[in-house]
């Protein structure tokens, strides 16, 4: 008896190439939109307000996007089955030949899919090629951290599940769906129709005049989560890879920048080679004060109460904030632990999704160490894990630190993940090294990275939390190990003639109102020295690259100014910057111009009260001297990188 699916194959004339093709392409859509509920769900605390008009738009535009992703990954298969098709026979080394093809091909976009949903909970943007910044030399870390983190060992999991489950039915549909007369004008119709249908998904239109699809295409509307679900993950992941670290920035003409940042920064009579560098001195003399800077791993000014958290998760930190000249509006440059370390201690900004801290040969600067260095500073960094991680050991070496402490200096027993020791050791061990620098005589910058606020996380089983979420509990213990550091601190006797610098590396996505998560880039920002700083609150604009030329301007120590910081002691900041893989945004206390990278697309929004209208079209001018501030700061990076300009080698600063 013949089967039905012959039956019905006779009836509608359709090849069997054909047949196979259209089940091929509903498996992969009902694969990627499983993992695109997934992210759906375990983002829906981040979503926000939305309809279901809107939810449902998002994953219709995350059809086409799947079907650009499908139209590629399935082409050659559907070569090899069309030719089966029109010879008329099936081959069972054939079938499996083109099964095993195609599971090879798209088990990695299982993978790619699987590793965006904690990726995109963590970063708040798609799984791209900057999450490989850094891995080379790093694999066991990278490796470790995978698999200590349940999130990531669930997506392993599943990835192996979803890859077993479609080479099972994707070999049923090859050798069960039955083969069709040998037609062959009939065929060659269908054939024709089915390549112009594949095409138009690869490009998601068939209009030559229009753009191939893009990721534009699925922001549709005020809503940032939504706007990203409809991009397939394989889609943006290979994308990224288009633009390499060799791309050059161009936002701008690069002498009109140039120009531009020599007036603001009063470089009158600029050096020909280092074109930023300026000797800065001042009329009161030098103070040898010591210097602890600590960057706080993930912690968001979101997280304060003084910024309206009600949850209680930093009450030392906002204690603290209250005896301190903190500013209330910094912004981190980037959102990554690199980017914060680099930023900190160059004052230059990183661009896009450039790892900052590694080149051959690594790159110095007139950095914040080495500063001091000339000044007869003792240097010491405080790092938790692997020294190698993000070329960090190298980096900090090359650029003035004389010593970076890491795992490898720590106890076995007190490592408790891939991110080395808890901040409560790491912070234990970092004061009694600074006892030993303060014994030295000599004034000291002591730099310490935390780190216990990164997953995957460790809690001590004798932590009394407050709040129930990892997110909050993890936030909580922070805090309290730095209010046991500095519990212990002030009964030193190198206490009072320190300042102590607390600024966050990057925050995390809390509040995801616009394209670029403001709660990722807002940072505590404060300067603490009970016996030297009075207590303040600055309102004005403040970015991480202001920290190290505000803390020479309170030491009040001559130095080469070789950077696009500023002092914030002597300089109002007009606008704060950020900018991370998608694109950037400058703000005032009270506009914020987002601009997407690579287009002309640019939003400008009120977002002290979180509006999303966009005001671009009534305030154009604002909007255009906001934009052209930061692209001459950008573009003026690029153009000193370029000239490797950043390390002055010679006593030729120009004076302002």
């Amino acid at each position: 008896m013949k089967s039905k699916n012959t039956t019905v194959l006779k009836a509608l004339h359709l090849p069997t190439h054909v047949v196979i093709t259209a089940k091929l392409y509903l498996l992969l859509l009902a694969i990627y939109t499983v993992f695109r509920l997934l992210l759906f769900f375990t983002c829906l605390p981040k979503m926000g307000d939305a309809t279901l008009g809107d939810i449902l738009t998002a994953f219709g535009i995350g059809v086409r996007f799947d079907c650009v992703v499908i139209g590629f990954a399935i082409a050659l298969p559907v070569v090899l089955i069309t030719i089966m098709s029109f010879i008329g026979k099936t081959y069972k080394a054939l079938t499996i030949a083109t099964t095993t093809i195609l599971t090879i091909i798209l088990v990695p976009t299982f993978a790619v899919c699987a590793a965006d949903v904690p990726y995109f909970n963590q970063f708040f943007i798609h799984f791209n090629s900057a999450a490989f910044d850094g891995l080379e030399g790093n694999e066991s870390v990278v490796t470790k951290m995978i698999f200590q983190e349940a999130r990531f060992s669930l997506m392993i999991v599943l990835t192996i599940v979803v890859s077993i489950a479609f080479g099972i039915v994707a070999h049923r549909i090859m050798s069960k769906t039955p083969l069709t007369p040998k037609h062959y004008i009939s065929k060659s119709i269908y054939t024709v129709l089915l390549l112009m249908l594949m095409f138009a998904g690869m490009r998601s239109n068939l209009n030559f005049k229009t753009r191939p699809i893009h990721t534009g295409i699925a922001y549709f509307g005020n809503n940032q989560f939504l706007n990203q679900l409809g991009l397939n993950p394989v889609f943006v992941f290979l994308n990224s890879f288009t633009h390499t670290d060799e791309e050059k920035l161009e936002l701008m003409d690069t002498p009109t920048a140039l120009s531009k940042i020599q007036e603001r920064y009063g470089i009158n009579n600029p050096n020909t080679h280092y074109p930023l560098a300026r000797t800065v001195s001042y009329q009161q003399p030098p103070r040898h004060l010591n210097v602890v800077l600590i960057l706080m791993e993930s912690m968001s000014a979101n997280n304060m109460a003084r910024h309206g958290n009600t949850k209680k998760l930093t009450p030392f930190l906002d204690s603290l904030a209250d005896k301190s000249l903190y500013f209330d509006n910094c912004y981190t440059m980037g959102n990554r632990t690199c980017s914060g370390m680099y930023s900190t201690i160059t004052a230059y900004p990183s661009l896009f999704d450039k790892q900052p801290m590694y080149g051959t040969p690594i790159r110095q600067y007139n950095t914040l160490p080495l500063e001091l260095k000339k000044h007869g500073y003792n240097t010491t960094f405080f790092l938790s894990h692997d020294k190698n991680f993000d070329n960090s050991n190298g980096f900090l070496l090359a650029n003035g630190y004389d010593k970076v402490f890491s795992q490898e200096d720590y106890p076995a027993q007190e490592i408790k993940n891939t991110w080395g020791v808890c901040d409560e050791y790491l912070l234990n061990f970092a004061l009694q090294e600074i006892n030993t620098m303060a014994q030295k005589g000599n004034p000291f910058l002591a730099t310490i990275l935390t780190i216990s606020n990164h997953p995957p996380y460790y809690f001590d089983p004798s932590f009394a939390f407050r709040n129930s979420k990892d997110e909050e509990k993890i936030v909580e213990y922070a805090d309290a190990m730095l209010q046991n550091f500095f519990a212990k601190a002030q009964k030193e006797s190198w206490f009072d003639s320190t300042i102590f610098v607390l600024i966050a590396d990057h925050g995390n996505a809390q509040d995801i109102t616009y394209p670029l998560p403001l709660s990722y880039f807002h940072a505590p920002l404060m300067f603490y020295a009970p016996a030297i700083i009075a207590p303040q609150t600055n309102n004005n604009m403040a970015n991480q690259i202001d920290a190290f030329p505000t803390i020479m301007g309170m030491l009040r120590l001559p130095h080469t100014a070789n950077y696009l910081g500023m002092d914030l002691g002597s300089t109002t900041r007009e606008y704060a910057c950020i900018m991370n893989v998608s694109g950037y945004a400058i703000m005032d206390n009270e506009w914020m111009l987002y601009c997407k990278k690579n287009t002309l697309e640019k939003r400008l929004y009120k977002y002290r009260s979180l509006s999303t209208t966009n005001y671009i079209n009534e305030e154009k001018e604002r909007a255009e001297r906001m934009d052209k501030y930061g692209k001459e700061m950008w573009q003026t990076t690029q153009y000193i990188l370029d000239k490797h300009a950043t390390l002055v080698k010679d006593t030729t600063a120009a004076k302002p």
